[in-house]
């Protein structure tokens, strides 16, 4: 079985891609498996995302294994 990463969008982020989620290539890192996706979808590069990898929250470049979950959030408000 070919190696792959689940990737996950949410909130606006679904509708700028028409997926909440699809499988990508395996990449050695999340910085690869993100520019791969803007690569696939252009019109995200115009929206801020915060990233978590099997649901930890991400803020500089991750090593990925194989068959982990790459999510892009929207940004978040809150109190």
């Amino acid at each position: 079985m070919e190696k792959g990463i689940e990737i996950k969008f949410f909130g606006q982020l679904t509708d700028v891609v028409g997926t909440a989620s699809l499988q990508i290539p395996w990449f050695p890192d999340t910085e690869q498996a993100v520019q791969a996706v803007l690569q696939q979808f252009p019109a995200l590069k115009e929206y801020t995302f915060a990233l978590a990898l099997d649901n930890k929250m991400i803020s500089t470049s991750q090593p990925v294994l194989e068959a982990q979950t790459l999510a892009f959030l929207p940004p978040f408000s809150g109190g």
